[in-house]
């Protein structure tokens, strides 16, 4: 029987279900194989959110199974590795033509229009929700970002009714919105950035904004370009490269910026050492005067509260795991306590149990 399972779960010795492929599409470990040390080093350092094992014993591996991810393992290996490309090719910056990156945006463009029919797909099944976790490093974690921000502002424009082409804009900005960082990689990674630093830095939503003016296609659209050079504008005018507010930043500037802010907020990054969990993120989101309400509010549509495994707290004091989440109520997920399974939005006994608190 097939599990998907955490790589910190995988043990010596684990048949693999399916096989796995590296960053180049070549066979990483081929299904069948036996799992050694070496093996498990290595899927532990790839980036992937889990694995296929065949599982001879009757027991399930993990306690509370873990969420397959909307876009597969190999996919995001794969779209993470054009990303950093992009984001070291400095040839851009003078020649927005570049060769290569015409190659690697064709390729993002060929995935964006596979994520848009998986993604529309999802939502007409009200199965597009995301847990959000990922396996970034301070090597990768501006491709992971981007990436991440990519499927919420996707998903959060085709919550919000948006038309295909604009979607897929959106999309292509949640891309590229970071892309500009790429001509300055000395401060990537920097803490203690000066203020002529940090102004630097700041500037690089323009940038990449005046690459992709001079393209075509969806990176050259609207939703693209501004949604790239409006991405880090905040609604009460305190954001940059132009400290624009209200309606002075588009929609498009919102949906990529919001996206970008919620992962921001939730992963540890070089420049957050404290990540929030979801909820305390949304909330934060919530009660922020930073971006338009429809905005924020189809956000929480698409992220999940809790994520699954998250250790809660009831308000009646018991404590439970969270197995599942329901998308049309994100706030009343399905809990493990103990051995007994509560769906917080329809058992009659817990209808008047909220989730106090994550317990870290």
């Amino acid at each position: 029987m097939l599990e998907y399972i955490r790589p910190a779960s995988l043990k010596l010795g684990d048949k693999l279900g399916r096989t796995i492929y590296n960053t180049q599409g070549n066979v990483l470990i081929k299904a069948g194989i036996s799992l050694t040390d070496n093996m498990i080093k290595t899927i532990q350092t790839q980036g992937y959110k889990g694995v296929y094992i065949d599982r001879v014993e009757n027991a399930e591996r993990e306690s509370i199974r873990i969420q397959e991810p909307i876009i597969d393992d190999y996919t995001t290996i794969k779209v993470i590795s054009i990303i950093s490309r992009i984001l070291k090719n400095k040839n851009i910056y003078t020649n927005a033509w570049d060769n290569s990156f015409t190659k690697d945006r064709q390729q993002l463009e060929e995935y964006i229009n596979e994520f848009y029919k998986l993604f529309k797909e999802k939502n007409i099944k009200k199965q597009l929700i995301f847990e959000m976790e990922d396996s970034r490093n301070n090597d990768n974690w501006v491709e992971y970002h981007s990436f991440n921000t990519m499927q919420l502002a996707m998903a959060i424009a085709m919550r919000m009714g948006y038309p295909e082409t604009e979607v897929k804009g959106i999309a292509a900005a949640g891309l590229m919105h970071d892309i500009g960082k790429g001509k300055y990689p000395e401060l990537i990674n920097k803490k203690d950035l000066t203020e002529a630093e940090k102004n630097l830095l700041r500037t690089h939503p323009r940038t990449i904004f005046e690459v992709l003016t001079g393209l075509s296609g969806i990176f050259a659209s609207n939703a693209c370009t501004y949604g790239c050079w409006q991405s880090h504008e905040l609604y009460d005018g305190s954001g940059y490269p132009m400290g624009l507010s209200g309606s002075k930043i588009t929609t498009y500037g919102y949906i990529v910026g919001a996206a970008n802010r919620f992962d921001d907020l939730i992963h540890k990054t070089p420049f957050n050492d404290e990540p929030m969990n979801n909820d305390e993120a949304l909330e934060y989101l919530m009660g922020s005067n930073l971006y338009q309400v429809e905005v924020i509010k189809a956000l929480t549509e698409v992220v999940s509260v809790y994520p699954v495994g998250t250790k809660t707290r009831l308000s009646n004091g018991q404590e439970g795991l969270v197995e599942s989440n329901n998308m049309s109520l994100p706030l009343r997920p399905n809990i493990v306590i103990g051995y007994k399974r509560v769906n917080l939005a329809s058992d009659e006994e817990y209808r008047n149990v909220t989730v106090q608190e994550v317990i870290s």
